[in-house]
């Protein structure tokens, strides 16, 4: 896009300044709105939520739970976990529970993704997840959050005794925790298979647990972002001002329009 201006004097310079200042404004405005509704990289609470050591370092296992490098049970790297219900109805159940210490009060977010399998039939999957909460929050016994994993599309395959197997789905969830630093939750990641008459086993991987930042932290990025806008239009106009001054002279001296390209 060129913009073609005529330079019968001085007086028309601002408009081409004017346009950049209010460009860069806009930028930053714009920067700002995405601050709000873009949540800076949060840390991670848990220990090994990927299970890439290769074993269950930090989790404590119950059951027939594993790390494992097999294809079928890894969503993003090179391990996952695996809950192993076992062969024979109703199987058993299996589990990973991880303690975390919580930096202190405030919003906190957790999820992951998970994948099922069933020896036969999915049709009484969805019940045992719906009844057991799959992944859970605990606190002092009591569960602050919770989230249900939806199962859906599953395939046939043939992993071991394993004939059906959905495919990954992400899990979410919240909790606001009002306690101290240093109070502790546990994370849990559960099967239980005496909930239904289908053998069914788990695998996950990509689990976390972190805090939300809170609206003022948002706020100071925002505000950065704003100060940074201003300062890039001031560079730019002090940049601009001798280019087009000189260009003009020229345009005036020559009697051809100005053309600035945009």
């Amino acid at each position: 896009m060129e913009l073609a201006v005529s330079m019968p004097t001085h007086k028309e310079y601002p408009i081409v300044i004017h346009w950049h200042r209010h460009g860069l404004f806009a930028l930053a405005l714009g920067l700002v709105m995405l601050a709000g509704f873009a949540r800076p990289a949060a840390a991670n609470l848990l220990l090994n939520p990927g299970f890439e050591t290769g074993d269950l370092t930090g989790w404590s296992p119950s059951g027939a739970a594993s790390a494992s490098s097999s294809a079928p049970f890894v969503h993003y790297g090179a391990f996952g976990a695996f809950l192993d219900g076992g062969t024979t109805p109703p199987g058993a159940n299996a589990g990973l529970i991880q303690s975390v210490a919580l930096p202190g009060a405030g919003t906190y977010a957790f999820g992951g993704w998970l994948r099922a399998f069933t020896i036969g039939s999915e049709s009484g999957v969805f019940d045992q997840i719906q009844v057991s909460n799959f992944v859970s929050i605990t606190s002092e016994g009591g569960v602050v959050g919770a989230s249900v994993a939806n199962f859906a599309n599953f395939q046939d395959v043939s992993i071991g005794a394993l004939t059906r197997a959905s495919d990954w789905v992400f899990f979410s969830g919240t909790f606001d925790y009002s306690g101290p630093a240093g109070g502790t939750v546990l994370f849990n990641f559960n099967l239980q298979n005496q909930f239904s008459s289908t053998v069914s086993a788990a695998a996950g991987d990509s689990f976390f647990l972190e805090q939300v930042p809170e609206p003022a932290t948002l706020a100071l990025l925002g505000a950065g972002l704003l100060g940074l806008g201003f300062s890039l239009r001031r560079k730019r106009a002090r940049r601009q001002f001798p280019i087009l001054a000189a260009r003009g002279t020229a345009a005036l001296a020559t009697g051809r329009p100005f053309r600035r390209g945009l």
